[in-house]
């Protein structure tokens, strides 16, 4: 398959988010959470049962058991994360190393510093300077080093997207039994819009 200028360099820039450490927790907890609609944080979990709430009209008793899958989600998603970290950590520390092995001696401390800069860099929302563009100007990096870096990071993200593969079984059953779970819950009247509500998350799904 082709890729146009524009999709190398997103892929370029997804793979180099995983190589400096930054996007697993939304590999794993939000990725996972977003499969079920079912909210990553606290405030996001109460957010997404009051939607369930209103759609479905769900009773006081009924949303307090919405609440109790919820949060079981949440907690084995949670599992399924904590079991995978090691590997996504041995594959991002291997890739560090890699792109250590590239550059020269000079260029080495600004590469830890630009590892150690990069999750103030995400939170600032003002700086849209793209991470492949700002590390390439920070060292400096020779036309050989950049296409050596593109190997890694097409590396990286093949190793990452295999990893998300072996985890995407695990996440579709804790979804699968999640949803049976809810469909207990609900009655016979309200059964349709639950479906209604699941199919329009897996559709969002799909589309991300």
């Amino acid at each position: 398959m082709e890729f146009n200028p524009n999709r190398r360099k997103a892929v370029a820039l997804v793979a180099l988010v995983f190589v400096l450490g930054i996007a697993f927790g939304v590999v794993g907890v939000l990725a996972g959470w977003r499969m079920l609609g079912a909210g990553n944080q606290g405030g996001g979990q109460s957010r997404q049962l009051g939607q369930w709430t209103r759609e479905l009209n769900l009773t006081a008793d009924q949303e307090r058991q919405f609440g109790e899958i919820l949060a079981d989600v949440r907690a084995r998603y949670d599992a399924i994360r904590r079991a995978m970290d090691p590997q996504f950590r041995d594959v991002r520390q291997q890739s560090r190393e890699r792109i250590r092995q590239i550059l020269t001696a000079e260029q080495r401390p600004g590469f830890d510093d630009f590892l150690r800069g990069s999750r103030n860099r995400r939170n600032d929302r003002n700086d849209r300077t793209p991470m492949v563009t700002r590390l390439t100007q920070d060292l400096r990096l020779t036309a050989d080093q950049q296409a050596q870096l593109s190997e890694i990071l097409r590396d990286t993200r093949a190793r990452f997207d295999a990893l998300r593969q072996e985890m995407d079984p695990q996440f579709r059953e804790v979804r699968q039994q999640s949803r049976e779970r809810m469909r207990q819950v609900v009655t016979p009247e309200q059964r349709p819009g639950l479906e209604s509500f699941l199919q329009r998350l897996d559709d969002a799904r799909r589309r991300r």
